[in-house]
């Protein structure tokens, strides 16, 4: 299964930053606790790209969200980013698994989330 993994990433640097650091180890916890091929296909624009890109940005990761079978929100929130991404996701009937409740790192007791995504 293709997942497309959705998460917080903010306007102010220092929220961004942290919020980079914190989408790779969502993503490490993935890997190692599902067999889901897990993309993250914004993270490169945003560590590489301002602002002033955003909309490409935007539409090029709805264009990829477009071909995975499901989404799995993490991060603690749901920002309008991934309100578009959760959207999309619905419209197109994907899989959506929400870890939003589990709150903004992986929690220490992942029991709960583990069920949730089958782990």
């Amino acid at each position: 299964m293709i997942v497309y993994l959705a998460h917080p990433v903010g306007q102010d640097e220092e929220v961004r930053k942290q919020n980079l650091v914190n989408v790779q180890k969502w993503f490490l916890w993935l890997i190692a606790n599902t067999d889901w091929t897990i993309n993250v296909p914004w993270f490169i624009y945003v560590s590489n790209l301002d602002e002033s890109h955003r909309k490409r940005a935007l539409r090029d990761d709805l264009a990829i969200l477009d071909t995975c079978h499901a989404i799995c929100l993490v991060g603690g929130k749901l920002t309008g980013g991934m309100a578009m991404e959760l959207g999309l996701a619905q419209t197109k009937n994907l899989k959506v698994f929400d870890l939003l409740s589990a709150g903004f790192e992986v929690p220490a007791d992942d029991t709960a989330i583990k069920q949730i995504v089958g782990a």
